[in-house]
């Protein structure tokens, strides 16, 4: 039989959908846990998740060397050792940073846990933070730094959350390198007491195929018995610029990276899944309207796009890509054309059902693993939200109208309001 590539496949309805729910429960000083216990090999993901990001530094650099010094070495181990010694059980260890939050990501097969959980353990109570090892991280991170300034995409990220938020706000606030150059040891050393080794607001996630009592034991065993701290979340006033746009020239870049966007509710917001719809006609997926304009109609760049990002505290969206520089002019007119037709005609049926297919067969894609259900998991938990919120934006998509994405569009998509920025 021959395939006909021609003629696309008829689209078939997704029907229903129920999520496999966590559960939750307490180590003994409080620390939350929760499982997905799913699947059939017995690989697990434990993720322990600190609030320790960059929300709660004194001094810039503090939140984000303090984790990377936890893989530099303890009083037992060099990094090298530590390295050596999680692949030897054919083990994975991430370090992920954050504006609100860090993490150390576990992967591993259940009957090596209790080894592994224990070197977390040590990891996160016996760091040993040598002034060398600082200074070896710092050197490195200036460097890396000093490279990706170079870069007219990395400046223009940088530059767009810093007019959207302000300098002095934690998802506004860069590193620079006179910064890091005066971060102490001692400082690094106070943070990492305070909110690392402190188990600040401490949450574990546990994913994967495992004996559930067992894990529970071993968890409690190593994180159940100190303290966990709970230490209140300051707060901050955003400080936006008066500035609507923004312009960095570089000498000798090749191209101008361009970012506009503005700050848009949170998953708790009644609209926030209808608009999640409008973004996604925008410039969400690879047949948005800002790639059939910007990349196929006029050729002006291989990728475009606009996503909505959302943080603890605040929410934005932003729309990105990278042009020519004597077609950036020309790209910012196209991007306020497609949002005002957005704003003033109702998108045609056919585009809509499209989209609404495409968002809703993402979605139940991305919940068939035990790693992806507790990502989801996740979502809720620090959004303050009940599982019933994905039952909202199954609806909410799948039932939207050509009107509501026009309403939409007109209450959250005022150009004149975006922030705009262009490096190159």
């Amino acid at each position: 039989m021959t395939l006909d590539r021609k003629t696309a496949p008829t689209p078939q309805p997704l029907g229903t959908f129920k999520l496999a729910q966590a559960s939750s429960t307490q180590l003994d000083n409080g620390a939350g846990v929760h499982f997905i216990n799913l699947g059939e090999q017995k690989i697990v993901r434990i993720e322990f998740v600190l609030h320790a990001g960059t929300w709660n530094e004194l001094e810039k650099g503090q939140s984000y060397f303090a984790l990377k010094m936890l893989n530099e070495g303890t009083s037992k181990l060099n990094s090298t050792e530590i390295a050596e010694y999680v692949a030897s059980y054919g083990a994975f260890l991430e370090f992920n940073h954050g504006a609100d939050r860090v993490s150390i990501t576990l992967y591993a097969l259940e009957k090596h846990l209790n080894t592994l959980v224990a070197l977390v353990d040590e990891l996160l109570n016996d760091s040993k933070f040598a002034e060398e090892d600082i200074a070896n991280l710092k050197n490195i991170t200036s460097q890396s730094l000093k490279t990706n300034l170079e870069k007219t995409s990395f400046v223009a990220t940088r530059l767009f959350r810093e007019q959207l938020f302000g300098k002095s706000h934690p998802y506004g606030s860069n590193f620079e390198s006179k910064a890091i150059e005066q971060l102490s040891p001692n400082s690094l050393w106070s943070f990492y007491q305070k909110f690392i080794k402190g188990y600040n607001n401490l949450q574990i996630f546990v994913a994967g195929s495992y004996n559930q009592d067992n894990v529970f034991a071993i968890l409690n065993s190593y994180f159940g018995k100190k303290s966990c701290a709970k230490i209140i979340t300051p707060t901050f006033e955003t400080q936006p610029s008066s500035e609507k746009y923004t312009a960095i020239v570089k000498e000798g870049a090749l191209q101008t990276s361009i970012r506009l966007g503005k700050k848009v509710m949170d998953r708790s917001h009644p609209d926030y899944h209808q608009l999640l719809v409008v973004n996604e006609l925008l410039g969400g997926f690879f047949g948005s309207r800002l790639m059939k304009n910007i990349r196929e109609d006029k050729g002006f760049t291989y990728g475009i796009g606009s996503s909505i990002n959302v943080f603890e505290h605040e929410a934005y969206l932003v729309i990105g890509t990278d042009v020519k520089k004597e077609v950036a002019a020309q790209t910012f007119d196209e991007i306020e054309k497609e949002i005002k037709i957005l704003q003033t005609e109702l998108v045609e049926e056919e585009e809509l059902e499209n989209v609404k297919n495409y968002i809703l067969g993402s979605f139940m894609g991305s919940i068939n693993t035990p790693f992806s259900l507790m990502d989801k998991f996740k979502t809720i938990h620090y959004s303050k939200l009940a599982y019933s919120y994905y039952d909202r934006y199954y609806e909410t998509v799948g039932n939207i109208s050509a009107a509501t994405v026009r309403e939409m569009a007109q209450q959250y998509l005022n150009y004149d309001e975006m922030v705009k920025v262009s490096v190159g």
